[in-house]
């Protein structure tokens, strides 16, 4: 069931990046890695933020706003109503905070290196802990950046 949905994700993504680029700001948080997991194998790009809000939001062409609202209170309920707001002061305002945060943010791949090397766990112990493929881990911590 797991690669079906990342097939798909895969796919979206694919036929999205086509005319935009997709990026992702994640609230920081270790089990948010495999979500970083999958929109990285999909295509986006990842990036984590030490996040407060529950608010999600996507502005589109810089002008359309469809913001996400949880129906309970709590940063890790799921986003079950949207709206959709046709304002491009709205949109640029919401653009301008996720830049800001996006360039004081953190890669996906980065982030794991980080949570390797704090949790002193083995490639094996935190692929099976996050249910992200071993080899991804291996290959990420033996990733070393160009001089």
């Amino acid at each position: 069931m797991k690669w079906t949905r990342l097939r798909k994700l895969r796919e979206v993504l694919r036929n999205i990046s086509k005319k935009a680029t997709v990026k992702y700001l994640i609230p920081m948080s270790m089990d948010r890695l495999y979500v970083g997991y999958l929109y990285t194998k999909a295509g986006a790009e990842v990036c984590y933020y030490p996040l407060v809000s529950d608010l999600r939001y996507t502005v589109i062409d810089d002008e359309f706003v469809i913001i996400g609202v949880p129906e309970e209170k709590g940063k890790s309920e799921p986003t079950k109503k949207g709206y959709n707001i046709p304002s491009e002061d709205l949109g640029r305002l919401l653009k301008e905070h996720f830049y800001s945060c996006w360039k004081d943010g953190i890669s996906y791949e980065d982030y794991m290196r980080e949570t390797l090397n704090e949790t002193n766990a083995s490639p094996r112990q935190l692929g099976q802990e996050l249910q992200i493929d071993e080899k991804e881990i291996e290959r990420i911590s033996l990733y070393e950046e160009p001089i």
